[in-house]
């Protein structure tokens, strides 16, 4: 079964909810995908000047036909910059308390989530004895929990290395990298801070409890894989979709404490309704990195990386198109993207 396939039977209910234009659009562009709507790219066969017209994929982020090339690409990159210590994965949790507050100001709430979180680490690592020094951080923002419930949460690969102010590599030989406790308490200060600052208003008390958790998990490369899983993708398998009966749809997801698969049946409408509330507001950006990490150390990570004598695999942009000529099997060269007509999104 296809996500697509739903989204075009349930599509008149879909539009006819109460969803906003972000996500009315990422539906207009998943159904469009892969068709002329999309535009065509058009390819030529230089020894028989044979024309071959390909459907252009949509390229939203919340498609599930799409992305698979970036998700590729984007882990190869970050797989360059990877570092001979240890590093760990840091959460930061968004209390239920906040979650309402989260959907109805979602840019400005997640653009602050990250912010803080990451300024949260950055200022344990200067004042570590250890560390001393300027972290890398690689932060991704993710929205929902296994179950597709709304759980808004940002993982920061962090390595327990940093540069001090007189360029000395330093490093945290030790089984974890700061107290998650101790991370959340500072964490729930600068977030409320910073919303106050933004003028969203919260009518209730702030939680006293917040969640941080700070795990060792290994060389980095295991981390980046998980990360890279929802990055261009959506937030859902298809392989998780079972059945479509009589308009109940079953679908299964892995619980994250016992590792067993967990089986739902529901109105196939409420689960759309589930998945499409981790649609991101436009223009925001999911993945980001910081310090060390950010792209405009690139050379200092290089340095680093030839003075600790860090072998990497050459870099290759993988999985690009290739068309074969249907009449003499040849290689065809692409020679024009063909755009399609712009279409307006009913509001």
């Amino acid at each position: 079964m296809k996500l697509i396939e739903l989204f075009r039977q349930y599509q008149s209910e879909l539009m006819n909810k109460n969803i906003t234009l972000e996500q009315k659009w990422a539906i207009h562009q998943m159904l469009s995908c892969k068709t002329e709507k999309s535009g065509q790219l058009d390819y030529e066969c230089n020894d028989c000047h044979q024309h071959v017209y390909v459907n252009h994929s949509c390229g939203h982020r919340f498609c599930p036909q799409c992305g698979f090339k970036d998700n590729q690409n984007w882990l190869n990159r970050q797989q360059q910059k990877l570092l001979p210590v240890d590093y760990f994965m840091v959460t930061f949790t968004l209390p239920f308390e906040l979650r309402w507050v989260a959907k109805q100001n979602d840019k400005q709430i997640y653009a602050i989530l990250m912010k803080q979180a990451v300024a949260t680490v950055q200022e344990f690592s200067k004042n570590d004895k250890n560390l001393a020094g300027q972290l890398g951080v690689t932060a991704v923002l993710h929205t929902h929990a296994r179950n597709l419930s709304y759980h808004p949460h940002v993982h920061l690969m962090v390595p327990a290395g940093s540069l001090s102010n007189d360029k000395k590599w330093r490093v945290k030989r030790k089984k974890y990298l700061f107290s998650g406790k101790n991370l959340a308490s500072v964490f729930r200060g600068k977030f409320i801070d910073a919303l106050k600052e933004s003028n969203i208003t919260c009518e209730q008390t702030y939680p006293k409890k917040w969640v941080t958790h700070c795990k060792k998990t290994g060389n980095g490369a295991s981390a980046l894989k998980y990360l890279s899983h929802y990055l261009y993708r959506g937030v859902f398998s298809e392989k998780n979709l079972l059945e479509l009966k009589d308009g109940q749809l079953t679908w299964k997801y892995k619980d994250s404490e016992t590792k067993k698969y967990v089986y739902m049946k529901e109105p196939a409408l409420k689960f759309l309704l589930r998945l499409m509330q981790h649609v991101l507001p436009k223009g925001f950006q999911r993945v980001r990195n910081y310090g060390l990490l950010h792209g405009s150390n690139n050379l200092t990570v290089k340095k680093l990386q030839l003075m600790l004598r860090v072998q990497l695999p050459e870099l290759i942009e993988k999985f690009k198109a290739v068309v074969s000529c249907p009449c003499c099997g040849e290689l065809m060269t692409f020679c024009r993207f063909i755009k399609a007509k712009k279409r307006k999104v009913e509001t």
